[in-house]
C-alpha cells in the first residue's frame, strides 16, 4: 500500500511509541480486519513541523463505509507545541471507539482503531491540550472525501 505522506518534512516522521489495541464486545478481531484499503487525502494544513503520516488502514470490508469497523496507523510529529491529542473524527458523520492519542513534543508512531457509526468526512486532527483544533487532514475514498473550503485547524 502507498503511505499517505501528510509531514511537512518526511523525514522529519520518525517512529517511536505506540498505541494499545482496542478491544471488548463487538470488536473486530484482528483476522476480522483483511481488507488493506487505499486512502486518499482530502484538504490539509498544520503547524510548522507538525504532521501525519498515515501507513496503513485495514478494514473489516473493502471500502469506508457506514457501520465498518477501521484499524489507521501512522506516523507523527508534533514541534508546534508541548503537547496535544492525535484524534479521528467525522465531520457530519460519528465515529467510535479507540480515537485518540495523547502526544508530546517529537515523534512517534500511532494507531487508532474506529467504526464508522455514521458516514461524513473522516479527519485526522491535531487538538491542542484544551481541545480546539491545531492541524488535520481529512482522508477517505472517492466522494468520501472532504474537498471543499475548510482546512483542518484554521
Amino acid at each position: 500500500m502507498r503511505a499517505i505522506l501528510l509531514c511537512l518534512a518526511a523525514s522529519a516522521c520518525a517512529t517511536g511509541g505506540g498505541a494499545t489495541a482496542l478491544t471488548g464486545p463487538g470488536v473486530p478481531a484482528d483476522a476480522d480486519l483483511m481488507f488493506e484499503l487505499h486512502v486518499e487525502v482530502g484538504n490539509k494544513g498544520f503547524a510548522h513541523g507538525d504532521g501525519f503520516t498515515i501507513t496503513r488502514v485495514l478494514g473489516d470490508r473493502p471500502r469506508i463505509e457506514a457501520n465498518g469497523w477501521y484499524h489507521v496507523q501512522g506516523t507523527w510529529k508534533l514541534a508546534s507545541r508541548d503537547e496535544a491529542q492525535i484524534e479521528v473524527r467525522c465531520a457530519n458523520g460519528r465515529v467510535v471507539g479507540d480515537t485518540r492519542r495523547y502526544v508530546r513534543k517529537g515523534a512517534g508512531t500511532f494507531a487508532v482503531t474506529f467504526r464508522l457509526a455514521e458516514d461524513g468526512f473522516l479527519h485526522l486532527s491535531l487538538y491542542s491540550v484544551d481541545g480546539v483544533s491545531v492541524g488535520g487532514a481529512y482522508f477517505g475514498q472517492g466522494e468520501g472525501i472532504y474537498r471543499g473550503t475548510h482546512v483542518p485547524g484554521s
